[in-house]
C-alpha cells in the first residue's frame, strides 16, 4: 500500500493522498511531487532563504 501524503504551500492545503494521486490533481510530474519530500529540495530552500512559509511542503499522513 502506498503511504498518504498531504502537500501544503505555506498554511495552504493544495492536495492530500498519494504521490500519484497528488501529481494527477495538480497536473504536475510524480517526481516532481516526491521531490518536495526530499532532503536536496529542503537543502535548496535554505540556499535561496526560501524558509517564509510560501514554499509547497510534502507531509507523510500514514504513520
Amino acid at each position: 500500500m502506498d503511504k498518504e501524503y498531504a502537500l501544503y504551500k505555506g498554511d495552504n492545503i493544495l492536495a492530500m493522498g498519494t504521490i500519484a494521486q497528488i501529481a494527477k490533481e495538480l497536473g504536475i510530474k510524480k517526481t516532481t511531487v516526491a521531490y518536495y519530500k526530499t532532503q536536496a529540495y529542503q537543502n535548496r530552500l535554505k540556499r535561496r532563504n526560501a524558509m517564509n512559509g510560501n514554499v509547497r511542503t510534502l507531509i507523510c499522513i500514514d504513520d
